[in-house]
């Protein structure tokens, strides 16, 4: 407690888990987030939908790398195209909260570390508030 960090809480072991098992939920809210005048509604939902296959994808050749393992070079593709994906959302939000931080950064967040990469845009969106309320 000392060092300022402490224990996580309930929300952040429910988001962990929700965004390790459904992660293009959440990234279809920080799109919509992001999307400020809401213009972008069918881009968003193509994302997503795209990032959604990606995903399932990746984990199924995997499995299908038992099989034959040819199948784990195309899960490897389909899970750093996921990565490259989350990575422009994160450099995105953080861009337009002001945030610093790096790609190399983002790119370990985002590849392997995905569900807390995706809780914590969650999390900064919600201290944040609404955006758009700056626009007004």
């Amino acid at each position: 407690q000392a060092s300022g960090l402490t224990a996580p809480t309930a929300q952040h072991f429910v988001g962990f888990a929700k965004n390790a098992l459904f992660p293009f939920v959440t990234l279809y809210s920080v799109y919509s987030a992001i999307d400020l005048k809401g213009k972008n509604k069918v881009t968003n939902i193509i994302g997503t939908l795209s990032y959604a296959a990606l995903h399932v994808g990746w984990i199924v050749l995997f499995i299908c790398g038992t099989i034959n393992y040819g199948f784990v070079a195309l899960a490897w593709t389909m899970f750093f195209t996921n990565t490259c994906i989350l990575i422009s959302v994160r450099m995105t939000l953080r861009g337009m909260i002001g945030i610093s931080g790096n790609i190399v950064g983002d790119f370990v967040a985002c590849s392997f570390l995905y569900p807390q990469a995706l809780l914590q845009m969650e999390i900064q969106l919600a201290a944040e508030g609404d955006l758009s309320a700056g626009d007004s």
